[in-house]
């Protein structure tokens, strides 16, 4: 009675395991009961098992080939991963996954037309797909470009032109310099912490920048090309100048006009800066400077760099001036080096100085901020669009900072006023540079992010190590946004 029993079970068994998804989807399996129901006559019944065999194999090879076309994908080798991912396609009209990136690399190939038919195609299966409409707008734009570019060329009387080679034209192209946008501008905004050690005040306080309209250092800066032989820049604001500087500027504004040619430029300039404060005089002054410059540079692919030139001698404050006077220059060298479209590195030198005169009582102060920095930048590309996104700088800048002040002879060349606080008359008795007041570190990261195609904002922290005889270190944050068009 058992044993009729156990028989029963083996043969349940048997079915069910026979019957299982795995064994059924085999098409080793579909393939074996085709023969059977061959050799048994009934020909439908074989085909239909033949059918489900192939389907099974095209399914699962259909994975492979898309495996092998995401691989070479990854070694930039497109044309090859196009065929597999096309075979993955076809063997498997349902992965998704290949007409995805077999639509994306049409895209990236400039086969604008197949991009958006595949494209297409995925949105009507998986209308939510969110992998596809990264890059099919642009697609679609592309194809039109396209399309009317092949269209002018028939028009056109056929000539025969000598095939460039592929790789001449990369380096030509790499020579070229970056185009300079029509329209640029920033606007940014400090804020300074000074971080007491001594004194009175202890730690960080907030501490604010009188000027023009706001009481913290802040700048809107233009430039703008109406042609490309043209340029003009707009500078304004109250300007930081440091954690050891006081108030000596309460508003600056400088106009500059810029004449391309090729690779290099010429331009002039004209430099105006406003004083409002009472350290100078013991009393609230108001005063003015007017200055003219000079601007070269040079916009090559691999480097630029700019020389800004506004001195005091035009116009010099000097023997034959009366009153109370206030006389700056500034001068100004900028140079960038591109190591590729990830790297760059930068350098800044300049010179400002600033003297406040007594014509009447014959003295003067001064007071100086020279700097010598330089940094790099790390530059971020989104894979799809090629557009930078996001930008990360960091910097370090030695400031050094000069005083000479109730100066008895303020028309003297070398009296310490200037050039480094170089004192000819204190050169052989110990203190050739008698106008030296001290150094500050300064370390700063700057981030900025590229929210949209022509608009981006910007962050700096900066912070200043001094080793004058001061009682504060400094932290400032610096908030900005620009547009590029």
């Amino acid at each position: 009675m058992k044993k009729p029993f156990i028989l029963i079970i083996i043969a349940l068994c048997c079915f069910i395991f026979a019957m299982s998804p795995s064994m059924a989807q085999d098409p080793v399996v579909h393939n074996q009961r085709g023969v059977e129901f061959g050799n048994q006559k009934e020909f439908d019944k074989a085909l239909s098992e033949f059918d489900k065999a192939l389907e099974q194999y095209n399914k699962n090879s259909a994975k492979v080939y898309h495996n092998k076309g995401w691989v070479l994908e990854q070694e930039n080798k497109f044309d090859d991963a196009i065929r597999h991912y096309e075979e993955a396609a076809r063997r498997n009209p349902g992965q998704i996954v290949s007409h995805e990136r077999l639509g994306y690399l049409y895209y990236r190939t400039g086969k604008y037309d197949s991009a958006v038919q595949t494209g297409e195609h995925v949105l009507k299966i998986d209308p939510k797909n969110q992998n596809v409409i990264t890059w099919l707008p642009d697609a679609y734009t592309k194809r039109l470009q396209q399309k009317q570019t092949q269209k002018i060329a028939k028009q056109e009387p056929a000539t025969i032109a000598p095939v460039e080679d592929p790789c001449k034209k990369c380096e030509k192209k790499k020579e070229e310099p970056a185009k300079r946008p029509m329209l640029y501008g920033t606007y940014e905004v400090i804020s300074r912490f000074p971080y007491y050690f001594t004194g009175e005040k202890d730690g960080f306080e907030y501490e604010s920048d009188p000027g023009w309209g706001f009481n913290f250092p802040h700048e809107l800066y233009l430039s703008y090309s109406p042609i490309p032989m043209l340029e003009f820049d707009v500078r304004a604001g109250n300007p930081y100048l440091g954690a050891m500087s006081p108030n000596l500027l309460s508003f600056s504004e400088t106009f500059q006009m810029m004449y391309h040619l090729g690779s290099y430029y010429l331009g002039i300039g004209f430099m105006i800066n406003h004083y409002n404060d009472s350290f100078n005089y013991g009393e609230s002054k108001e005063m003015y400077d007017y200055k003219g410059g000079l601007i070269f540079g040079a916009n090559h692919a691999n480097y630029s760099m700019r020389f800004i030139f506004y001195p005091r001698e035009l116009p010099h404050d000097g023997k034959q001036s009366t009153g109370r006077t206030l006389d700056i220059d500034y001068i100004g060298y900028e140079f960038k080096y591109i190591f590729d479209r990830n790297l760059s590195f930068h350098l800044n030198l300049s010179m400002h100085d600033f003297y406040f005169f007594d014509h009447d009582a014959v003295y003067s102060n001064y007071w100086g901020l020279y700097k010598i920095g330089f940094g790099i930048s790390l530059t971020q590309y989104d894979s799809v669009t090629e557009r930078k996104f996001l930008v990360i700088t960091f910097d370090f800048t030695l400031n050094i900072y000069l005083m000479n002040l109730n100066n008895d002879e303020p028309y003297r060349f070398f009296n310490g006023q200037g050039w480094y606080g170089a004192d000819a008359d204190s050169w052989f008795a110990g203190n050739p540079f008698s106008g030296f007041y001290g150094t500050g570190h300064v370390f700063s990261l700057r981030f900025e992010e590229w929210i949209i195609k022509n608009l981006f904002l910007y962050q700096k922290i900066i912070f200043e190590l001094v080793d004058a005889e001061t009682d504060h270190n400094e932290l400032a944050l610096l908030l900005g946004t620009g547009v590029s068009l």
